[in-house]
């Protein structure tokens, strides 16, 4: 569907906004390990590369896992659907800065993923930015946390990469230009606020689809 499509796609490229906050500091790294001019672009789309690649395997997991589920009993369609729609609605609320953030989401900063992403990126060079990429992938956050549960919605594991793969094509360019653009808080917060409310608009399709309102905004099941 259109209208999903486009959804999922402002929503992660206003969600890049989001990431720097997170993974800003990764980029960083990227940009340190690699130097200047052509390498330090290389190393920026190696390291996208990882994170495309880890964000696909999470979403077909994601799909799989509710084509597992629902296969035998289609009635859990609707049930999937009423959850994605709640946590997508929940999430969106959460990045507009309209419900408190979850401690549980904010483990990138705890000492543990910072000590491995700080052995991953030991060694240098392209391996390095490939490996915070793959990396990147499993730190909980929650625009990840919303786009799973919309790839478990799908009831495909092709349909759950592709919607995971959406992700990293929406943050990539934000996280490209990192560095060369300065926003101020306000701008920042206006923008997250544009990001929450096309989140929490995937989340509404899911609900009416799943009390029998709308077709599946997803594509995945009728």
């Amino acid at each position: 569907m259109l209208l999903h499509a486009a959804l999922l796609g402002l929503a992660a490229l206003g969600g890049s906004l989001h990431c720097l906050g997170m993974c800003g500091g990764m980029v960083a790294c990227v940009h340190a390990l690699c130097g200047g001019g052509r390498g330090r672009l290389q190393g920026q789309l190696l390291y996208h590369g990882g994170r495309l690649t880890s964000y696909a395997f999470l979403g077909a997991l994601a799909g799989a896992g509710g084509a597992f589920l629902t296969r035998p009993a289609p009635f859990l369609h609707s049930l999937l659907d009423a959850l994605a729609g709640v946590g997508m609605v929940i999430a969106g609320l959460r990045l507009a800065g309209m419900l408190p953030p979850l401690r549980g989401l904010r483990l990138a900063e705890s000492p543990g993923p910072a000590r491995l992403a700080a052995t991953l990126r030991r060694g240098g060079g392209p391996q390095a930015a490939i490996s915070l990429g793959l990396f990147n992938g499993f730190i909980p956050c929650p625009l990840i946390a919303a786009f799973l549960a919309q790839a478990a919605a799908t009831g495909s594991a092709l349909g759950g990469a592709l919607t995971l793969a959406i992700l990293v094509l929406g943050t990539a360019p934000g996280m490209l230009l990192a560095g060369r653009l300065v926003l101020s808080c306000t701008t920042r917060g206006k923008a997250l606020r544009v990001v929450g409310v096309a989140l929490s608009g995937l989340g509404i399709l899911s609900l009416l689809h799943a009390v029998g309102m709308l077709p599946s905004p997803l594509g995945g099941h009728g």
